[in-house]
């Protein structure tokens, strides 16, 4: 039995880059794609579906098409919500996933299942498969191990069924796209969940990091990653997992066709413009001087002056504090205006 495992989907994000519902769009028709193609017809969705409190009705239609178009086409989903899904956490919480959720409920949607803000056991028996989908509320420590525990013991679930936990949470010692782990450098331990390798679980689907890796000490256990890049700050290194339960230690990462990739670009004195990929989105970095005959390039989205040299701002001895600032914020690439502003307010706290 093979099923597709994602996540973090971020429909959205993004809107800085030109035509980024397009790319979105064409990230949701990917993800089907490798459905149709590589798996038995089950997708799991394991949170962070949308990205932002003020969601475009546009965002919002946009997944729900392709969950429609893949519902009528004989394709099962199953999705929870994130914290990014979250609207309201009072009385009990309330999601963007509300409408689908309705739409599941009433069967509109027949191969569609929505698990919004609470715990619950999903029977897929058309795949021979108890799902056990864990919700997002910011759990803690072994929170989550006791509440898949107590599905297992009410459901009686044992070694000999095939069980699937759907979580969407921060697991202990996960790492980020930078190499820091949530729990030693990034936050408290007990703020992250570890999870309990024992529990008869053939395969942990994870959501909430967006780098796909696989749990420590739990080989079972992996987090899909994002499907793509969000931000200039991700790696290239994204995908969804193709899994095959028998082997649930060793997924696969499937790479989305046709996605811009988000290429930063570090200018130096001899960067020219034809050193600036054209097949992608593109961040420059380097000195305001060296940025501005290279910024306007269609590929190019964002511009970062790097800030002067530490030693620069050294150079300016106490007793004449203000004396080369406004060289300073030029070379920031602040306008004239801004820089002027800057200074006044600066002469202003020294009075």
């Amino acid at each position: 039995m093979k099923l597709l495992h994602c996540a973090d989907l971020h429909i959205g994000r993004s809107r800085k880059l030109p035509l980024y519902l397009e790319r979105q769009d064409q990230m949701l028709t990917e993800i089907y794609r490798i459905a149709r193609k590589h798996t038995d017809g089950l997708v799991l969705i394991a949170g962070d579906i949308y990205d932002r409190l003020d969601l475009l009705p546009r965002e919002r239609d946009l997944f729900i098409q392709h969950l429609c178009r893949a519902d009528h086409d004989g394709l099962t989903t199953v999705l929870i919500s994130g914290n990014h899904d979250m609207i309201d956490d009072a009385d009990g919480g309330y999601t963007h996933l509300r409408s689908l959720r309705v739409l599941a409920e009433q069967r509109r949607l027949r191969r569609t299942h929505v698990i919004e803000t609470h715990q619950a056991v999903v029977r897929l028996e058309q795949f021979g498969i108890n799902l056990i989908a864990v919700p997002s509320r910011y759990r803690k420590t072994t929170e989550v191990n006791s509440i898949v525990g107590a599905c297992v013991a009410q459901h009686k679930l044992g070694p000999q069924h095939t069980t699937v936990a759907l979580v969407h949470e921060t697991v202990l010692d996960s790492q980020n796209d930078y190499g820091k782990r949530f729990g030693t450098d990034i936050g408290s331990a007990q703020h992250c969940v570890e999870l309990d390798a024992s529990l008869p679980i053939r395969y942990w689907a994870l959501g909430d990091i967006h780098t796909p890796q696989q749990i420590h000490g739990c080989p079972h256990a992996h987090y899909s990653g994002a499907p793509i890049q969000h931000d200039f700050g991700d790696t290239g290194v994204r995908g969804v997992l193709v899994v095959d339960l028998e082997r649930p230690t060793e997924p696969q990462l499937r790479k989305l066709r046709n996605i811009k990739q988000l290429v930063t670009v570090r200018v130096t004195p001899n960067t020219k413009s034809s050193d600036i990929p054209s097949d992608a989105y593109v961040r420059l970095l380097g000195p305001a001087e060296q940025l501005r005959p290279l910024q306007t390039a269609e590929q190019v989205v964002s511009c970062a002056p790097t800030a002067p040299p530490v030693s620069r701002i050294h150079d300016i001895a106490p007793e004449n504090t203000l004396d080369g600032l406004p060289e300073l914020l030029g070379e920031l690439g602040l306008s004239e205006a801004d820089m002027r502003w800057c200074v006044d307010e600066a002469q202003r706290c020294l009075v």
